[in-house]
């Protein structure tokens, strides 16, 4: 599904709350990865409100989101070896942007972290989660997960879930995912986590199967 079904595309304005997405008027590959030094936003101060914007990404995006993907990938020592023993891993293969689903954060033109939201395996999944380590600590992984989160609402979804590895468990937990178990991923474990796409919402008997599926 492209996210430009659900939003109208352009640039949004982060208005310095939690929302940093762009409605439209009538509302409604890739290895999975949990995101490497978004965990670092814990504390983080807020970016000035008007200078992050966030939209869906393009094809013409992929360059310089693989390098945010490789800069943030490498900002983690833990990660380091795993990368030095297969360093194709550092190549972001741009499917998210290409089919439209992945959502670029930027500031003062450039791309400074993205999300790919997916709908696959019958559940809604935060996908990959990045953002540059020069801007680290400013909001904008916070701002990505809740616009991720307002899309998935949007495309009928209750719930999101995401794979994430250790170092960042406390940033998630930070933006509301909760633990649902350890799981096997690519290369070790991860963490399975879960989140309401509106805060503090309930299951919403009546709306989804335990899996968050929209009801049919």
């Amino acid at each position: 599904m492209s996210l430009e079904d659900l939003v109208d595309g352009e640039k949004c304005p982060y208005d310095g709350g939690v929302k940093a997405t762009c409605h439209a008027d009538g509302v409604p590959d890739a290895r999975p990865r949990s995101s490497s030094g978004e965990g670092r936003d814990r504390g983080e101060a807020a970016v000035v409100p008007g200078a992050l914007n966030i939209r869906s990404a393009t094809a013409d995006d992929v360059t310089a989101l693989a390098e945010v993907y490789r800069r943030a990938s490498m900002a983690n020592e833990g990660d380091r070896p795993l990368y030095a023993e297969h360093p194709e891993l550092l190549d972001w293969p741009g499917a998210g942007a290409r089919e439209g689903r992945t959502r670029v954060a930027i500031v003062d033109g450039r791309p400074v972290g993205f999300a790919t939201l997916s709908f696959a395996d019958a559940r809604a999944d935060l996908e990959d989660l990045f953002v540059d380590p020069d801007w680290m600590r400013r909001g904008i992984g916070r701002a990505l997960v809740e616009d991720i989160a307002d899309i998935a609402q949007l495309a009928g979804w209750e719930v999101i879930e995401v794979d994430a590895n250790p170092h960042a468990l406390a940033f998630y937990t930070d933006v509301g995912f909760t633990v649902l178990g350890e799981v096997a991923v690519e290369y070790g474990t991860g963490t399975r986590m879960r989140r309401h796409t509106m805060p503090n919402e309930g299951t919403g008997a009546g709306h989804q199967d335990p899996a968050g599926r929209p009801a049919s």
